[in-house]
């Protein structure tokens, strides 16, 4: 994602068309996650994966078996998700499973370990990602720097929550952009 990004500036000269593009996909992505967790039954790895995969490859096994375990627990637990766990095995009395990393998952895990409103934040916060440093008068450098980073993370998302856990700040410093007023001075006479 960073290369494309950078490739992507360097030949348009322009990181406002980055953002325009890598926005749209993230968009995408979410909206596939909106669809999942609505029909409750959809799993992009059904179509390569089975349990017989899980000696070959085993991180997209992995990641089946725990889009297969959201998937029939988003009944009951769509409004507030699962919560924070408490150590590796935390979510082990809900789902009756060793391990279940929602992390692994994507936007979806973001939607089974906050809920609905924290999809919604996060959503937001990958448009905050994308768009919040347009008010910023600031080095052009810096400036085309938080664009491109913005919008490599909210792309990057789609697989790994990055807003989340130990770069919560980085969710504040996008959130705080999108909220920030620039200050007008008065001269007096």
């Amino acid at each position: 994602m960073t290369i494309l990004a950078f490739g992507l500036y360097l030949v348009t000269q322009t990181s406002q068309l980055v953002r325009t593009v890598f926005f749209p996909i993230f968009l995408i992505g979410f909206l596939t996650t909106c669809f999942m967790i609505i029909t409750h039954s959809f799993n992009p790895f059904d179509s390569f994966v089975n349990e017989n995969t899980r000696f070959g490859d085993v991180s997209a096994w992995a990641r089946w078996k725990d889009i297969a375990l959201t998937n029939a627990l988003i009944p009951d637990h769509w409004v507030f998700g699962l919560g924070l766990p408490n150590g590796v095995e935390g979510y082990g009395p809900i789902t009756h499973v060793n391990y279940f990393y929602t992390q692994d998952i994507g936007i979806l895990g973001v939607f089974m370990t906050f809920g609905v409103f924290g999809l919604l934040l996060y959503g937001f916060i990958c448009f905050a990602a994308c768009f919040g440093s347009d008010k910023l008068q600031i080095d052009p450098i810096m400036k085309i720097g938080l664009n491109l980073t913005g919008a490599v993370l909210a792309v990057y998302s789609l697989l790994a929550p990055v807003f989340t856990g130990s770069a919560i700040p980085f969710a504040a410093l996008f959130m705080a952009l999108v909220f920030w007023q620039p200050a007008s001075f008065e001269v007096e006479n």
